[in-house]
């Protein structure tokens, strides 16, 4: 998948000295893991902290692509960058073969000695790191930053969590994670953004801006160009922002699906929440996990938590296109949910999708299995799931029953 579109060219005009900090934070023998989903600026934001530190530190940018994932690309590539500007540090690095066993890269080791003599700093960059899936070009990388100089600095970025092991730099304190949360643009950001490109907003609408947009990058580089060409109508501007991001997301991460595959992601906006093993039982299509690796722009596995982690406007994209599923299917989805986590003790989020089926004897069997005692919080949060359903006229007197019950509970 290419969406190459996501640039935020402007983006690099902004200061953003909240985001420098982070930069500026990591120590000069360190690594800084860049991670984030397309369109949120990473490169962009790397490449403003890495213009400020111009001309005292030396920078070395590897772009890498499909094609890195061959070694012998790789090798070129990667001397090529480093190399820039002396050829005999090319020729050098020519002699040696690509660094694919523990003895080789030791032999190449005496190379980046001899660029790093100076006091300077120097940063190695990894651009799009994602793309490679070569165990041996991680392994290259790996043992880089695993052996590093006093005065040289690694960037990765990647959209997904890097595959290296270097747990070790952890615990040494060296490494610096910088995740889209981070790169989120602020309320106050926003606006500095308007006002520096002269874009017409109205105070009052930032939060409501915000919270369309999450901060996204890409997404309020869209409504800069919405907002200039309808700039008395701030609502309509953010439908069209929304209107042309679910756009790029049905021909990018969806209409080139079939079927069962895209009815496995509507199942999945229906349980986002939820860890992966949960998934599997939901997903009728076998191949569906290896699928969607082709949209991790979108969709990511957290490594941490267990779970698929959909970016906030692809949820909502995948939520609006929910009408695909039949009443059969959704209620398939919500009672394999809400036993999961009925039996792994996820009680209000088992409450939520009892709710969604309309089982109040379940949930009334769940609430028998609460404490005697709640936290105020807790009692709140199921008074409030309770007060919002509403009593039909076509409900089994059984349930009715129940259901009549909670309403007495109110």
């Amino acid at each position: 998948m290419s969406i190459s579109l996501i640039k935020e060219s402007n983006f690099r005009h902004l200061d953003r000295p909240r985001i420098d900090r982070l930069f500026e934070g990591s120590p000069k023998n360190g690594v800084i893991y860049l991670t984030a989903n397309a369109g949120y600026g990473k490169t962009q934001a790397a490449r403003a902290f890495l213009e400020k530190q111009a001309p005292d530190a030396i920078i070395k940018w590897i772009q890498l692509t499909e094609d890195d994932n061959k070694c012998a690309h790789f090798w070129e590539n990667f001397i090529r960058a480093v190399s820039r500007g002396s050829q005999s540090l090319a020729e050098e690095l020519r002699q040696y073969d690509f660094p694919d066993t523990a003895n080789r890269f030791k032999r190449y080791l005496s190379v980046p000695k001899k660029i790093t003599s100076s006091d300077g700093r120097m940063f190695i960059v990894f651009d799009d790191f994602h793309i490679i899936t070569n165990r041996l070009v991680l392994d290259f990388v790996e043992r880089s930053i695993r052996s590093p100089f006093s005065n040289i600095t690694t960037i990765v970025i990647s959209r997904k969590e890097p595959d290296l092991n270097i747990v070790s730099l952890y615990s040494k304190g060296i490494v610096t994670v910088i995740t889209e949360e981070d790169l989120r643009f602020t309320e106050k950001e926003i606006i500095e953004f308007f006002k520096l490109f002269e874009i017409p907003f109205l105070l009052k609408n930032i939060s409501k801006i915000y919270n369309e947009t999450k901060g996204w990058a890409f997404a309020i580089q869209l409504l800069s160009s919405a907002l200039k060409r309808m700039p008395s109508d701030g609502d309509r501007a953010l439908k069209t922002m929304k209107r042309d991001i679910f756009r790029l997301m049905e021909s990018e991460a969806f209409d080139g699906f079939p079927e069962n595959i895209q009815k496995d992601l509507l199942r999945l906006s229906l349980a986002s929440n939820l860890p992966e093993g949960f998934l599997r039982e939901i997903a009728k299509t076998g191949s569906f996990l290896k699928s969607v690796q082709s949209i991790e722009s979108f969709l990511q596995f957290d490594v941490y938590t267990g779970e698929y982690r959909a970016h906030p406007l692809y949820l909502e994209f995948l939520q609006s296109k929910q009408n695909l599923l039949s009443d059969a299917e959704k209620r398939e989805v919500y009672k394999k949910a809400a036993d999961w986590c009925a039996k792994n003790n996820f009680s209000s989020d088992a409450m939520r999708y009892y709710a969604s089926l309309r089982d109040f004897k379940s949930m009334f069997d769940l609430m028998l299995t609460f404490p005697l005692r709640l936290t105020r919080e807790s009692a709140q949060s199921s008074v409030d799931l309770i007060e919002r359903i509403e009593l039909r006229d076509d409900e089994k007197e059984d349930e009715k029953e129940t259901a009549v019950y909670f309403h007495w509970l109110k």
